[in-house]
């Protein structure tokens, strides 16, 4: 009852789904993974910044950490 689109959820939630179809797209688009590949999928997503354990502690890329969250395997 006492929804507002102004809420961070909201906004929050926005955003989520806006990275995850810009992923989808760049992977059918730009990968070219039209046959829903799943090593190419997994390659899409460690180029948008996926947790990636081994980037993580031998290339100390410690943003993959939170990039991580705005990433997921399906819609839902």
């Amino acid at each position: 009852p006492n929804f507002k689109l102004e809420t961070i959820t909201f906004l929050f939630a926005t955003i989520l789904a806006g990275v995850f179809l810009f992923t989808v797209i760049v992977d059918k688009i730009i990968m070219g993974n039209s046959n829903n590949d799943p090593h190419i999928w997994m390659c899409s997503l460690k180029t948008f910044g996926a947790k990636y354990t081994h980037d993580i502690v031998n290339n100390y890329q410690i943003w993959r950490l939170l990039t991580s969250a705005l990433l997921h395997q399906s819609f839902i």
